[in-house]
């Protein structure tokens, strides 16, 4: 199967390239929440370091910060986590399908879906229903918190042996302010 892989950062998918051993994957670097420039371009080089060091494909689309503001600046003051997220979420995920099936890939995924500190049950209902309504599948890790939670561990370990740029923040700073 020809997987499209949205990634956040190097250490998001470190840890999850074993679930792609039997498919031809393709990583996609599409953030247009994260600022400032300087911080998303350290996570984009990581991404660029994992895809060279496992000779992956990268599709890396336009930094649309300006597009990803006039659509999440309403919500600046909502909670981390709340609706600001979900829209960004969608965003990306809305991406992320569309550049699949453009491309000819059977499938889209997303590292947002293994993460201990994000909504998964709404990012993979949400990138099925983009999926289902493209004509794609939606890899689901199917994971339970623990198993979120051990690889979420080993890609910390991984990075650290990778020499990967580990983030402090989600990405964008309405993010980094309320985490404050």
């Amino acid at each position: 199967m020809k997987v499209l892989l949205h990634a956040c950062c190097g250490p998001c998918i470190i840890g999850l390239l074993d679930f792609f051993q039997d498919h031809d994957l393709t990583l996609f670097f599409y953030n247009p929440n994260i600022e400032p420039k300087e911080e998303y371009q350290k996570r984009l080089e990581s991404v660029k370091k994992i895809a060279q060091e496992f000779n992956l494909k990268l599709i890396e689309d336009d930094y649309e910060n300006g597009l990803w503001h006039s659509v999440v600046d309403h919500y600046q003051d909502e909670p981390e986590g709340g609706e600001r997220c979900k829209i960004c979420f969608k965003i990306r995920l809305e991406n992320l399908g569309l550049t699949a099936k453009s491309n000819g890939f059977d499938a889209m995924a997303t590292s947002l879906s293994v993460n201990v500190w994000k909504d998964t049950q709404f990012i993979n209902q949400t990138g099925q229903e983009i999926a289902e309504r493209l004509g794609l599948k939606f890899f689901n890790f199917n994971l339970d918190q623990e198993q979120i939670k051990k690889i979420c561990y080993q890609e910390k370990e991984l990075s650290k042996q990778h020499n990967l740029y580990i983030q402090k923040y989600c990405g964008c700073l309405y993010g980094l302010q309320n985490q404050k």
